[in-house]
């Protein structure tokens, strides 16, 4: 039944594939959250850009930008230095460019460099 050349040589090969496959999912786990809220924030600043103008001035907008930015977990790395809200006649631009640095795997960091743009016709 068994053959004495099966010595299980293939051990090491599946310690290092479950290894790999460990490291892949640790990155995984810090990477796919920094994603989903600059993706949540991007909806965010979309929605505020499309605000009318009568009742959201610049200022009132940049206070909600903030909330949202808090609300996404991003207070860190957007703040109104990193964001800009200009109104005109006939439509609303709203940017927001941040730095966001994440610890991928112990010993491997990456700086996410985002930028939301909003570019809405006022109604």
């Amino acid at each position: 039944m068994f053959d004495a050349r099966q010595a299980g040589e293939g051990k090491f090969g599946t310690v290092v594939s479950l290894l790999f496959l460990a490291a892949l999912v640790l990155a995984a786990w810090n990477v796919v959250p920094v994603y989903y809220n600059n993706y949540s924030f991007a909806d965010r600043v979309v929605e505020l850009a499309r605000a009318p103008r009568y009742n959201h001035s610049d200022e009132r907008i940049m206070d909600l930008l903030m909330r949202s930015a808090e609300e996404h977990h991003l207070e860190d790395f957007v703040n109104t230095r990193t964001c800009s809200v200009k109104t005109m006649e006939t439509r609303r631009t709203i940017i927001c460019a941040y730095d966001r640095p994440v610890q991928i795997l112990p010993g491997v960091k990456h700086t996410f460099r985002f930028k939301n743009e909003a570019d809405q016709p006022l109604l």
